[in-house]
Parts: structure tokens; C-alpha cells; sequence
């Protein structure tokens, strides 16, 4: 019985901290995660993703497929970024990262990276198509040797 309630908090615990669709952490837990790395004084660098056009997929090919979009750009995102790196789903069509601190150039170079591998063709059920999405990147703190502190974390 005891092991049951414990399998049951477990179960209870990933739905509340995963995205459903791609297994990914949500942004609870990317922000959760994200507090304790200001909490901590650890330095990161941090970049967003929008897929653009998840919309019209949804429209045109169903939820469905969709849904097999969003788990194949997981996966390639999943892939591309440096081992020690968070990765979340954070709503429908958009994705968080957080990376060890960067040099802007660094920085730069990745994210150009990401969205080339995110907009190289898919074929899923055996459909080939391509999307288009949106980076945005930023570093905390912007100048690693000033301390600063997180407002609101």
C-alpha cells in the first residue's frame, strides 16, 4: 500500500513539473530551476525559441501531427545543446534554455546553430516540411565580474 501512495506522489509530482506532449520539463520547473541558479549567485546564459508556424500545422495536418512536430524539435533541441544545459517546454509552441554563462559570441554561434537544426526539413509520417522560428538570447549576469542580484527571485 505504501509503495502504491509513493508511486502515486511520484506520478503526481512529474505531471506537475513535465509538459505532457514532450516529456520535457515545464516552466515551473525551468523557473524553479532558474531561481535556485540566481539564488546561488551562479552565472548562465539563457535562450528562448518560438516556433512560428506550429499554428498553421495544427490547422492544416491536426493536433496529432503537431504534437509529433513539437516532440521531434524537442528531441533535435534536446540534442544540440551542451550537456549541462535545462531545456523546457514552456507553452505551446515555445522552448527555454539555460546554458553554463557564454561569451556573447558563443552565445551567438549556438543559437545560430539551434535554429538552423530547428529549421532543417522534418519528415514525419513521411510528410517533409520545414518551420521557421524566433531566438532570443541573454546572459546573467550581463557582466559576470559585477555581482549583481535577481530582482523578484
Amino acid at each position: 500500500m505504501l509503495s502504491k501512495l509513493r508511486d502515486r506522489e511520484e506520478q503526481i509530482h512529474y505531471a506537475a513539473s513535465h509538459d505532457e506532449i514532450t516529456g520535457l520539463p515545464n516552466r515551473n520547473a525551468f523557473l524553479s530551476r532558474l531561481r535556485e541558479q540566481f539564488d546561488n549567485h551562479r552565472p548562465c546564459s539563457l535562450m528562448g525559441l518560438r516556433l512560428n508556424d506550429i499554428s498553421d500545422v495544427n490547422d492544416t495536418l491536426g493536433l496529432e501531427f503537431g504534437d509529433k512536430v513539437l516532440q521531434a524539435v524537442s528531441a533535435r533541441l534536446e540534442e544540440a545543446l551542451p550537456g549541462s544545459s535545462a531545456l523546457a517546454r514552456t507553452g505551446g509552441a515555445e522552448f527555454l534554455m539555460m546554458t553554463g554563462l557564454q561569451p556573447q559570441s558563443e552565445l551567438d554561434k549556438l543559437a545560430t546553430r539551434i535554429s538552423e537544426i530547428v529549421e532543417s526539413p522534418l519528415f514525419i509520417d513521411n510528410t517533409p516540411f520545414s518551420l521557421r522560428c524566433t531566438m532570443l538570447r541573454c546572459s546573467y549576469p550581463r557582466t559576470p565580474s559585477i555581482p549583481t542580484r535577481f530582482a523578484g527571485a
